[in-house]
C-alpha cells in the first residue's frame, strides 16, 4: 500500500507502522451534532387565549368593542383549534370564524399534519393560499437546534501533538488536542449573513498558525442531501376575515426544495385550481464567501391563456457593506391560484439596497423599491441613518421620496433614556412642507409583570393627545388609554389573558404563548423559577402556571429548598421540560409527604457509638451509619423504629416508640436510645 510502512520487531514482537498524512483517517469535529434533547411531551386539557377591547366616545357612540378568542384542546397525540373574533356597535354585532384544524407534529420525522383550515407552502417567488383540507409539509422549527442551512468547514494537519482553539468573532467555539495527523472541523456554528471563523492550531513549542474562514451562510440554502416539501390539497377560501365558511373550488399546491451541494440549492413548485395551472423552479447558489444568487422561472396557464415569471435576487455582502436587490417580471397572462379569488400576481416587483455599519459612527441605509400592478406603478426611494449612544440614546434621520408623485417626506427621531426604566423621544418632520412634531415619554411594562404607562402628542395635520396604561398581571394583561384628536375624545379599555383547564382545575393567566407548564410544588406560595429566574407563584392548591414556554426545546422549571419548611425533604429541585406547541405540561416538583428524624444512640455504658457503625432497621435492607456523638438521620420515621447496630464483633438492639408530631419548621429529636445486647430500652 502506497504511504505505509511496516517494520517487524522480532526482538520485541512490535508491529511498527508508519503512514504518510494522505494515509490516515481524519480527527473529525461536528459542531453540528444535535444535542441530546428529551422526546416532546405532553398532558391534555383546553386552553383559551383571548383578547377584547371596549371604546367608547366621540365618533364611538356609548360603547363599542370587540374580541378574538383561540381555543385548543390539546392531548399528548395532537391538538384541535379554533379561532374567530365579534365585533358590536351602534347597532349592529358581527362575529366570524377564522380557523379550524386538527395538527399532528411529528418531530423525530420533522414532519406537521394539519387537517382543515391551513395556509399552503411556497417559496420565495411564489404566493400563499388559505384553503381547507390537507397540509403536509416538513416542519424544521420541531427541532430547533437542528441548523439547516450549509455551514463552513476547515481541513488541516498536525505534525506534532497541538491543540486547536476555534474562534468565531470573540467567541470560543472550540478547544482540542490534536494527535498528529489530518483533522476537521465541520459546521462552524454562524449566523445568516457573512461571518469570519479563526483556528489558531499551537503545537507543544507554543507556536501558533492561525488562518482566518470567511463565509456566507444563508437560510435560502439547504444541507447536502437535505430535502424540504410541502403538500397541500382542499378547497380555497373566500372571504376570510368577513364569513365563516366560505369555500370555492378545489385546488392543490406542492412545494420540493433540495441541498445538492454547499453551493447549490434546487426548488420547484407547482399550482393547480379550477382551469388554472402552474409549474416553476430555480436555484440558488452561494459564491463564497461574498454572497448568494437565486434564480427562478415560472409558466401558467388559464382562461386568459399562457404566461410565465421569471425571478432573480442577490444578496451580498462585503466587509461592513450589505447589499439587496431582487426583481420579478410577469408577462400579462401570468396567473396563479391565488388569483381565483384575490389580485393577479404583480406584473414587475423590483428592490435593491446597500447598508453600511460604520461603528461608532453609526449605520447608514438607501433602497429602492418599485412596484406595477393593475396598470399602477408605485416607486420609493429612502435613506436612513441611525446611531446608538453608549448611555442608552438614540439618533435616528429618515427620508422617502416618491418620483411618480414627486413626493417626499423626512423625520428625525431622538430618544433619552430618563431613568427608572423611563424613555423619552422626540421626532421633528416633514412632508411636502407640512411640520409633524411628536414626543412621548414611556416606561414599558415589565412583561413578568409591573405596571408600565405611555403619554404622547402629536402635532401634524390633526393635534392628538393620548396616554395610556398598562398591568401586566399573573392573571393577564390590562390596558386603558385616553386620546383626544382635534377636540374630540374616546377611551379604550382592554384585557388579554387565558383561561386553562388541565389537571382537574381552572386557572386564568397570561396568554401561554408556545407553550405552558402546571408545576405542582405541594405547597401554597412558594416561587417557581425558569432558568433560574422567578416567573409564578403556587396557588393556594400549590400549583403554579408558566406560560411562554419554547416548543421543543429544552426548558429548565425549578424550586428552591429554600421555600420550604426545614423538616421537608425535597426529591427534586428542577426538571428540564420539552413541551409540544400550543399545549401544556404537568411538572410535578411536589416534595414526598415524609417524616424525618434526628434519634441520639447510647451503649450500655452510656457511650456513643463509634462513628460510622452501620444500622440496619428492622425492614429495611438499605443500611443507615452513625455520626458523630451517637447522631442517627431518618429520612422516613413513621412507625416504631427496632433495629440493630453493628461495629466490630459488636451488634446490639434498639427500640424507640413512633415519633410525635412534627413541629414547624425543625427536624424533631428523640433520644438518648439505649442500644443493648441483653434487652431493648428507651429512655
Amino acid at each position: 500500500m502506497s504511504g505505509i510502512r511496516a517494520v517487524i520487531d522480532e526482538a520485541q514482537q512490535r508491529l511498527l507502522i508508519s503512514a504518510d498524512s494522505a494515509r490516515l483517517y481524519p480527527k473529525v469535529f461536528d459542531l453540528n451534532e444535535p444535542a441530546v434533547t428529551p422526546s416532546a411531551v405532553s398532558g391534555s386539557g383546553f386552553v383559551f387565549n383571548y383578547d377584547a377591547v371596549a371604546t367608547s366616545g366621540d365618533g364611538y357612540g356609548p360603547i363599542s368593542g370587540g374580541g378574538t378568542l383561540v381555543a385548543t384542546a390539546f392531548t399528548p397525540n395532537g391538538r384541535l383549534t379554533t379561532s374567530g373574533f365579534a365585533m358590536a356597535g351602534k347597532g349592529h354585532t358581527h362575529a366570524v370564524r377564522l380557523d379550524t384544524a386538527l395538527v399532528f407534529d411529528e418531530p423525530d420525522k420533522l414532519k406537521q399534519w394539519v387537517v382543515g383550515d391551513s395556509v399552503s407552502g411556497g417559496l420565495s417567488w411564489s404566493r400563499s393560499v388559505r384553503f381547507a383540507g390537507l397540509h403536509v409539509a416538513t416542519d424544521y422549527s420541531l427541532q430547533p437546534q437542528f441548523r439547516t442551512f450549509p455551514l463552513p468547514q476547515f481541513i488541516g494537519t498536525s505534525t506534532v501533538p497541538a491543540g486547536v482553539d476555534v474562534y468565531i468573532g470573540s467567541s470560543k467555539v472550540l478547544q482540542e488536542n490534536l494527535v498528529p495527523g489530518p483533522f476537521e472541523i465541520h459546521n462552524l456554528p454562524m449566523l445568516t449573513g457573512r461571518g469570519e471563523a479563526t483556528v489558531v492550531v499551537r503545537d507543544v513549542l507554543g507556536r501558533e498558525q492561525i488562518q482566518t474562514i470567511p463565509f456566507f451562510a444563508s437560510n435560502q440554502l439547504l444541507q447536502p442531501g437535505l430535502s424540504a416539501y410541502s403538500i397541500d390539497a382542499g378547497f380555497l377560501r373566500r372571504a376570510y376575515g368577513l364569513s365563516s365558511f366560505d369555500y370555492g373550488v378545489p385546488a392543490a399546491v406542492a412545494t420540493f426544495k433540495h441541498g445538492v451541494s454547499d453551493t447549490l440549492t434546487i426548488e420547484t413548485h407547482g399550482e393547480l385550481a379550477g382551469n388554472i395551472a402552474l409549474a416553476g423552479g430555480g436555484a440558488t447558489f452561494a459564491i463564497q464567501p461574498l454572497g448568494t444568487v437565486q434564480l427562478a422561472g415560472a409558466a401558467s396557464s388559464g382562461r386568459r391563456g399562457a404566461g410565465g415569471l421569471l425571478s432573480v435576487a442577490v444578496t451580498g455582502q462585503v466587509r461592513s457593506v450589505s447589499l439587496f436587490g431582487s426583481a420579478e417580471v410577469a408577462s400579462p397572462k401570468y396567473t396563479d391560484v391565488g388569483s381565483i379569488y384575490d389580485l393577479p400576481p404583480p406584473r414587475m416587483r423590483a428592490q435593491a439596497g446597500i447598508s453600511t455599519a460604520m461603528g461608532d459612527r453609526g449605520n447608514l441605509a438607501f433602497s429602492w423599491i418599485a412596484v406595477k400592478e393593475l396598470g399602477y406603478t408605485t416607486r420609493l426611494l429612502s435613506a436612513t441613518y441611525s446611531r446608538s449612544f453608549g448611555y442608552g440614546a438614540f439618533f435616528g434621520a429618515t427620508g422617502l421620496y416618491s418620483p411618480g408623485s414627486h413626493s417626499w417626506q423626512g423625520q428625525i427621531f431622538i430618544s433619552i433614556p430618563l431613568g427608572d426604566q423611563r424613555m423619552g423621544s422626540v421626532s421633528v418632520g416633514e412632508q411636502n412642507g407640512r411640520l409633524a412634531e411628536q414626543i412621548s415619554l414611556n416606561r414599558p411594562a415589565n412583561p413578568d409583570g409591573g405596571f408600565g404607562y405611555r403619554v404622547g402628542s402629536i402635532n401634524a395635520d390633526n393635534r392628538i393627545t393620548e396616554g395610556q396604561v398598562t398591568w401586566v398581571g399573573q392573571h393577564g394583561i390590562t390596558d386603558a388609554a385616553l386620546s383626544s384628536i382635534n377636540g374630540s375624545t374616546a377611551g379604550r379599555l382592554g384585557v388579554s389573558g387565558a383561561i386553562i383547564i388541565a389537571d382537574g382545575s381552572v386557572f386564568a393567566t397570561r396568554q401561554t404563548g408556545d407553550a405552558f407548564a402546571l408545576v405542582r410544588t405541594g405547597q401554597p406560595g412558594v416561587p417557581v423559577y425558569r432558568e433560574n429566574r422567578e416567573v409564578a407563584v403556587a396557588d393556594s392548591g400549590g400549583k403554579a402556571l408558566v406560560t411562554g414556554l419554547s416548543a421543543y426545546a429544552d426548558n429548565r422549571i425549578s424550586i428552591d429548598p429554600r421555600d420550604y419548611p426545614m423538616d421537608t425533604i425535597i426529591e427534586h429541585t428542577s426538571r428540564d421540560v420539552v413541551p409540544r406547541r400550543a399545549s401544556g405540561v404537568l411538572v410535578d416538583l411536589a416534595p414526598t409527604v415524609r417524616h424525618p428524624l434526628l434519634m441520639t444512640v447510647t451503649l450500655s455504658d452510656g457511650s456513643f457509638p463509634p462513628v460510622g457503625a452501620r444500622v440496619l432497621l428492622d425492614g429495611n435492607a438499605v443500611p443507615l451509619v452513625v455520626g458523630r456523638r451517637g447522631k442517627v438521620f431518618f429520612s422516613d420515621a413513621q412507625k416504631s423504629l427496632s433495629g440493630t447496630i453493628e461495629f466490630g464483633d459488636t451488634i446490639c438492639r434498639f427500640h424507640a416508640n413512633k415519633p410525635a408530631p412534627l413541629s414547624d419548621n425543625a427536624i424533631p429529636t428523640i433520644g438518648p436510645i439505649i442500644c443493648s445486647a441483653g434487652g431493648n430500652h428507651a429512655n
